[in-house]
């Protein structure tokens, strides 16, 4: 019996419990023959009920190579600048690298900690990463991150100089 047949079968005895005549009318009807005559259900035929809803998921989907996606709308709350790279800057490495949402939130976790929590610098670059579109995204950024993030001072000596700089001589100590 094909898998074609038992469907039939199976359908045969759900509209009977139903109270559903069988469109053959006649009980010893053969299965190839109902199983043409009736509709089978849409996630029946041919694919599982699952994929057939990852397939209508996947279509929703923008492609990755059809340009970038179109802003969000913004809340009428004012939104700060952490707010702002996590949501448009995710978006917008998702669309670029293809990697999930939660693997594009730590990336940029990381970059914010090289770039010393400045998110006005991370998104610009972020978003000329997105006009450049390079062939490698992500390495592309972090290259960016760490040279404009060592615009001052570049060695650790340096910035421990400068840090002491600004504290006051005090007599006697």
């Amino acid at each position: 019996m094909t898998q074609r047949e038992r469907a039939a079968k199976r359908w045969q005895k759900q509209d009977k419990s139903q109270g559903i005549a069988g469109s053959a009318g006649n009980e010893n009807a053969s299965a190839d023959a109902t199983a043409y005559e009736k509709p089978m259900p849409r996630h029946s035929q041919g694919t599982s009920h699952g994929n057939a809803i990852e397939r209508e998921r996947e279509s929703n989907k923008p492609s990755l190579r059809s340009g970038p996606p179109e802003p969000v709308a913004e809340p009428d709350q004012p939104v700060d600048a952490r707010t702002m790279l996590f949501r448009e800057g995710k978006t917008l490495l998702h669309h670029m690298t293809g990697k999930s949402e939660a693997q594009c939130g730590a990336l940029i976790g990381r970059w914010l900690k090289t770039c010393r929590d400045r998110c006005d610098l991370l998104l610009s670059i972020i978003r000329e990463a997105a006009e450049q579109r390079p062939a490698d995204v992500v390495s592309w950024i972090e290259g960016a991150v760490r040279h404009r993030s060592s615009g001052g001072a570049s060695s650790r000596h340096e910035r421990v100089a400068e840090a002491w700089a600004g504290v006051p001589d005090i007599e006697g100590v």
